[in-house]
Parts: C-alpha cells; sequence; structure tokens
C-alpha cells in the first residue's frame, strides 16, 4: 500500500531529520509551486511597503528552492539594490541579462543602478535599450527622460515626454514634467 509505504518511510526520515517537514518537501501538502508563488506576492508587497530588507529573505530563499526562478532573482535584486547592494544585485541582474538579453525590466533596473552611481551616460545607455526592447515600459522611458535631462540633452528628453503623452494623453506626471 502506497500511503503506508508514505507513513514509514515519512517515519524514518522524521527521526534522522526532524527540523525538515516531510510532508513540504513531498508536496502532500501543498504543490511547491503554490508555495513559490505566494512567497513571491509577499516579497513583492513587502518591498512596495518598503521593507527591501525582509523581502530579501524571502526572496533568498524561494531563490535557495528554484535558483532558475526569474521572479526570485529579480526580487532579490532589486531587494539588494534597495539596500544599497548594487554589485550583488548586478551579479544576479547580469545572470539574468546572460539568459534573456531583451528583459527590459532588468536593464532598466541596471540602469537605475548606474544613475544612481552618478553614471549618467552608462544609465542612458541600459534605458535607452529597455525602451528599445519595449517601447512601452513608460518607467523605462520616465527614467531615460530624467537621465536626458541631467545630462542637458533637452530636446531628446522632450522627445521622450512627447512619446509618454502619446501612450497616455492624461498621463499628468508627463504633463507636469512639460510645463
Amino acid at each position: 500500500d502506497y500511503s503506508q509505504s508514505l507513513e514509514e518511510k515519512g517515519q524514518r526520515f522524521r527521526e534522522k531529520w526532524p527540523d525538515v517537514n516531510y510532508e513540504n518537501l513531498l508536496e502532500l501538502d501543498r504543490p511547491l509551486i503554490d508555495v513559490l508563488e505566494d512567497d513571491i506576492k509577499k516579497g513583492t508587497e513587502l518591498l512596495m511597503q518598503g521593507d527591501p530588507a525582509k523581502a530579501a529573505e524571502i526572496f533568498m530563499q524561494i531563490h535557495r528552492m528554484d535558483p532558475l526562478s526569474f521572479e526570485a532573482r529579480y526580487g532579490l535584486g532589486v531587494s539588494l539594490s534597495h539596500l544599497g547592494q548594487v554589485e550583488e544585485a548586478l551579479m544576479l541582474f547580469n545572470g539574468i541579462l546572460d539568459r534573456d538579453p531583451d528583459n527590459a525590466a532588468v536593464l532598466n533596473q541596471c540602469g537605475m543602478i548606474a544613475a544612481n552611481l552618478n553614471d549618467l551616460e552608462g544609465a542612458g545607455m541600459l534605458f535607452t535599450q529597455a525602451v528599445e526592447k519595449d517601447p512601452q515600459y513608460k518607467d523605462a522611458r520616465r527614467n531615460l527622460t530624467e537621465t536626458l535631462l541631467q545630462s542637458g540633452q533637452i530636446e531628446s528628453a522632450i522627445l521622450q515626454l512627447v512619446e509618454l503623452l502619446k501612450m497616455d494623453p492624461k498621463d499628468t506626471d508627463t504633463l507636469l514634467r512639460l510645463a
């Protein structure tokens, strides 16, 4: 009987490794993918609430269980970036870009790190790449606009603002920036 075999082996397993949840390990209670999805949501919520340290802990746990999870690596990278651990964040982001060089969100995050390090030229290149990969990505276009303004490239920045208004003519942030 399969159930009896699981119970007997579970008993021996619990004796050897009492700290490991046998039911979770075999996904008897709940499939691992569901657990990971819930944890990704928790980590994302913590980031949105301004708690990157707790978010980083959750994303690190997910990353340990599923090292190929884009969401775990991306969330951990964003968390580490917010914590000032930019080298570690860039390592994660570069790892994602190795597998997915067209990922506009990761290019945008790398651009934000470069901008925070006052590398406006590098930031501008990364934001430009992000916009080229996803022309509808408003955050990347906004970041590119700010970088262009800081670099004194006013005409190019205005062109980006116009593109943002084409996407959403009622975008108050863009309208205020143009004023």
